[in-house]
């Protein structure tokens, strides 16, 4: 789950295929489905406290599939997460979003994205304004992307609703949430 204090859930990953934050194989399956082995930093010290570097840099989590046709590399700072992936084949990075009914939301080319439906855009990122907060996910290059809403809804009014962002590439792809 990513969460912020203003905005509240942002990603809720669910232990479903179509609604984790996961890299899609070609077949459709996420990598998350795998026993992915992973590496933890905190700064450049591993968690250990095995380096002595000084200093409260980023959070680093590096993990990839035994076989290593993917690796992922997850930064999160005070403000942003980065997720850097490579593979040896084309993916499609998924990211299950929580919207709310009141969230303006719309991809980086100016298509609106609305709560409980479906939208698509060839675009360099997406926006969510919630309240005083924006949520600005990018991925760099213009790709086709994808948001699809899902039945899923959160907490006792069930306007939180779960849509998952779909973003095909070619094999290597650095997306960034950053909250402001």
């Amino acid at each position: 789950m990513l969460w912020h204090p203003r905005a509240g859930t942002v990603v809720n990953s669910q232990q479903d295929d179509t609604q984790c934050w996961a890299s899609l194989l070609p077949n459709g399956n996420p990598d998350a489905r795998s026993d992915l082995a992973a590496e933890f930093l905190i700064g450049e010290r591993a968690w250990d406290g095995s380096a002595q570097v000084p200093g409260s840099a980023p959070v680093v989590v590096r993990y990839g599939l035994p076989d290593g046709r993917i690796r992922t590399e997850l930064t999160i700072t005070q403000d942003t997460v980065t997720r850097s992936v490579q593979g040896t084949s084309a993916l499609t990075e998924q990211i299950p979003l929580v919207l709310r009914p009141d969230d303006r939301v719309a991809f980086a080319d100016g298509t609106p994205v609305s709560y409980n439906a479906n939208a698509a855009a060839t675009a360099t990122g997406l926006t969510i304004r919630r309240g005083g907060t924006t949520i600005a996910i990018s991925w760099g290059s213009p790709l086709a992307a994808t948001v699809t809403a899902t039945t899923v809804t959160f907490l006792r009014d069930a306007a939180r609703r779960l849509h998952v962002l779909r973003i095909p590439h070619g094999g290597t792809l650095t997306t960034s949430i950053r909250l402001r």
